[in-house]
């Protein structure tokens, strides 16, 4: 649930037009009687291509968005910026190919923007995520197939008030 709760934040922050066209809440079906199979089949067929939350996984997507939006620094990364674009390049080094998709990439700004919803958006806590999860891999990465000089986590909380905290990673951490 971690994966389809992220990608639904990721849209209703980053594209929100589509968002309600590609998510739909889930009712609760009891699947041990025939009938309740049978209207989730039903509710399967119509809606198979579609990304599904619950309603309380839908509040919840819906309040760290709202949250995000407030912050004043995920609001400026976010204005003008290019979203959710996919990237092709080719490695210098082993002439692989290569494909990235930034969340967003400011158009003024040399600074990338990297939503993530996490337990604890506090300094402390979100750094042990940031190592936990090998962020400065993607980081560097990313900072260097595009360029950018600056690589921002918008680190949302998932449960209220949905505190979300922008942390600008350092050189030491993208050394590492």
């Amino acid at each position: 649930r971690y994966f389809a709760i992220g990608t639904a934040l990721h849209q209703l922050i980053l594209e929100p037009e589509s968002f309600m066209d590609d998510y739909i809440i889930v009712p609760v079906f009891d699947k041990r009687s025939k009938k309740g199979k049978a209207e989730f089949m039903e509710f399967y067929g119509k809606h198979k291509n579609m990304g599904w939350v619950d309603e309380k996984e839908m509040d919840m997507i819906h309040g760290m968005a709202k949250s995000a939006q407030m912050n004043e620094t995920i609001v400026e990364l976010l204005r003008d910026s290019y979203r959710e674009v996919s990237v092709y390049g080719t490695d210098a080094k082993t002439g692989l190919p290569l494909r990235i998709r930034p969340d967003s990439l400011s158009k003024k700004k040399s600074t990338v923007l990297d939503i993530k919803s996490c337990v604890d958006s506090g300094k402390r806590a979100f750094k042990k995520d940031i190592l936990k999860y090998h962020y400065p891999l993607t980081a560097a990465f990313y900072s260097d197939i595009l360029g950018k000089e600056n690589y921002v986590f918008g680190a949302i909380e998932k449960t209220p008030p949905y505190q979300t905290s922008p942390y600008m990673i350092d050189d030491e951490m993208m050394e590492m």
